[in-house]
């Protein structure tokens, strides 16, 4: 009995530290984001949608905050010229699937986050399938009918979505913006969201993270082929893309809370003011 009672002191003891250990590890967003903020990150779903040079910061940011559970989408490998650009881009990690490096990396940053490897990419005819169940998804893939099907199931299913423009040919992450509820037709200068507007009947997302700064095309002698894409890019506008839609992301699920409090409110309000003969609301 004694040593019954002395292990049972132990594992509450060791408990008791690990919990101390996950409040130190995300106390500057509780600091951040009081009155309930945190709790309801830890609670949130995001799924990533492309985790090159944009996505794989996301999906980093949205770790590093707290999100509860994380869904990664890419059937990509780490490519050698994707370490100018991508978090996970390591030479360690070359030929390895981006999905899976990105979710060691979450998991190593924040334990106890749930984090989904989805090795696929995502078409019209399976967005459906990999992007839910999520609460926001972030929409981080370069291709227009992969971002149309995106789009397209988002607005089927009514979860929140943050659009990424192209962070190609781009030089200055200070001209990097986050437009809220705004009509893709709002976002001037952004070649591929403009290729994307013109595939949709009403653009509207939830945000949408562009840059105001015209992209750099190279000559044509200089344009890559292979892994890598035509434009030039570099981490510091890459990264700054993924922070403004991780932030966007953030900005989206505390929304969500806020509206689903307000609708509470409303509906208390209207329960306590209902003439109620069988209760003491009555007159």
């Amino acid at each position: 009995l004694p040593g019954l009672r002395f292990a049972f002191a132990v594992t509450m003891i060791l408990l008791f530290a690990m919990a101390l250990v996950e409040d130190a590890r995300f106390d500057g967003i509780h600091r951040l984001y009081p009155e309930g903020g945190l709790a309801r990150l830890r609670e949130s779903r995001v799924a990533v949608c492309g985790l090159g040079g944009v996505g794989s910061w996301t999906a980093e940011a949205l770790a590093r905050t707290g999100v509860g559970s994380l869904r990664l989408i890419d059937l990509d490998e780490v490519c050698v010229s994707n370490c100018n650009r991508q978090v996970h881009a390591l030479d360690s990690t070359i030929g390895r699937k981006k999905a899976e490096v990105l979710a060691e990396r979450c998991r190593d940053i924040s334990p106890d986050v749930d984090v989904e490897v989805v090795l696929d990419f995502v078409d019209s005819g399976n967005a459906r399938d990999l992007l839910f169940p999520a609460d926001v998804v972030v929409d981080a893939v370069d291709n227009v009918m992969d971002k149309v099907a995106i789009f397209n199931a988002c607005k089927d299913r009514g979860v929140g979505l943050v659009v990424v423009g192209g962070a190609g040919g781009k030089k200055d992450p200070t001209r990097v913006r986050i437009r809220r509820k705004s009509e893709l037709y709002h976002v001037g200068g952004d070649r591929l969201l403009k290729a994307v507007r013109r595939e949709l009947d009403a653009p509207v997302a939830d945000a949408v993270v562009f840059s105001e700064e015209k992209a750099d095309l190279p000559a044509r002698t200089l344009r890559k082929t292979g892994c890598d894409q035509a434009f030039g890019t570099a981490s510091f506008v890459t990264a700054a893309f993924g922070m403004a839609a991780a932030k966007a992301a953030v900005d989206e699920l505390l929304l969500l809370e806020r509206e689903e409090e307000q609708q509470q409110k409303k509906d208390d309000d209207e329960f306590v003011e209902m003439d109620c003969p069988c209760s003491d609301f009555g007159s």
